[in-house]
C-alpha cells in the first residue's frame, strides 16, 4: 500500500474510531444519567481568550453555542489526526507490533492530545477527576484505539486482497516465459525493510527466499498464504564433486 493510500485508510479508521468514542460517551451519559463534560467548551474559551477571539469568549447563549460547536470540531480533529498518524506509521511496523498494542498506542495518543491541551490551558485538573472521571476518560479512548486499529487492518487487508486478485495471477496461467526454472509455491513470510524486502516461499523440495524491493511487495500485495511463482534465472551453473584420496 502506498503512503498516500495508507494515510487515507488511516483517516477513515480515525473517523470510525471517533464515532465509536462518541457512541460510548453518549451511552455512558444515558446509562448513568450524568451531564456532558464542560471541559471541551472551557478549553475553547481559554484558548479563545488567549488568542483574543471575542466571538468565542462571550458568556451569552450565542457564545456558548459557538464554543460547543468548536469543541465538537476539535474532537473530530483529534480523532482524524490520530488516524492519519496511525496510517502513516502502521505499515512500517506491521510485522513488529500486534493489533492490540497498536490499539493501545492509538487510544493513548488521542487521550493525550485532548487531555494535555485541556490541562495546560487550565480547563481541568486531573487531581479533581476521581476514579469515575478517569474511567469516563479512559474507556472511550480505549474503544477509540481498538476501533482505529481493527478498521485500519480490515481496510488494509481488503486492499491487499483486491490488488492480489486483480494484478497477481500465476504466471503459468497468463503467459509463457523462456526461463525454465519456474517453481510454484505459497508465501510463508514477508519481512520488509526501508528499501528491500525478503519473501519466503514454501516450494518443493525446499523453501526459497527471494530478495526484492519493498515497492514490489506493495505493488504485488504480497502476504502470507499467497500462491506465487518463483522464477530462477542464472547465468552460470557450477558442479562440484568431492574427490576420493588415492590409495597409498
Amino acid at each position: 500500500m502506498s503512503m498516500m493510500r495508507s494515510v487515507l485508510v488511516g483517516t477513515a479508521a480515525g473517523a470510525v474510531g471517533t464515532a465509536a468514542l462518541n457512541i460510548v460517551t453518549y451511552g455512558d451519559m444515558a446509562l448513568r444519567g450524568r451531564p456532558s463534560s464542560d471541559v471541551p467548551s472551557t478549553l475553547v474559551k481559554n484558548l479563545a481568550t488567549s488568542a483574543r477571539i471575542e466571538p468565542l469568549t462571550a458568556d451569552d447563549e450565542t457564545g456558548q453555542n459557538r464554543r460547543s460547536g468548536v469543541a465538537a470540531l476539535l474532537g473530530y480533529v483529534d480523532g482524524l489526526g490520530v488516524g492519519v498518524l496511525y496510517g502513516a506509521v502502521r505499515p512500517v511496523v506491521r510485522r513488529r507490533i500486534p493489533v492490540a498494542l497498536g490499539a493501545l498506542v492509538a487510544g493513548a495518543a488521542a487521550m493525550a492530545m485532548s487531555d494535555v491541551l485541556a490541562v495546560r490551558s487550565g480547563a481541568t485538573d486531573p487531581k479533581t477527576w476521581g476514579a469515575s472521571g478517569w474511567v469516563a476518560d479512559i474507556v472511550p479512548h480505549a474503544i477509540f484505539g481498538l476501533a482505529v486499529a481493527l478498521t485500519f487492518d480490515v481496510l488494509d487487508d481488503g486492499k491487499r486482497r483486491e490488488a492480489a486478485s486483480r494484478s497477481v495471477p500465476l504466471l503459468e496461467d497468463v503467459m509463457e516465459l523462456s526461463a525454465r526454472n519456474q517453481l510454484t509455491g505459497r508465501v510463508t513470510g514477508v519481512k520488509t525493510g526501508a528499501i528491500m524486502a525478503e519473501v519466503a516461499v514454501d516450494i518443493e523440495p525446499a523453501p526459497v527466499t527471494a530478495t526484492i524491493t519493498r515497492a514490489s511487495v506493495e505493488r504485488l500485495g504480497l502476504k502470507d498464504g499467497d500462491r506465487v511463482t518463483v522464477i530462477i534465472k542464472s547465468t552460470e551453473v557450477m558442479i562440484g564433486k568431492q574427490q576420493q584420496a588415492a590409495p597409498s
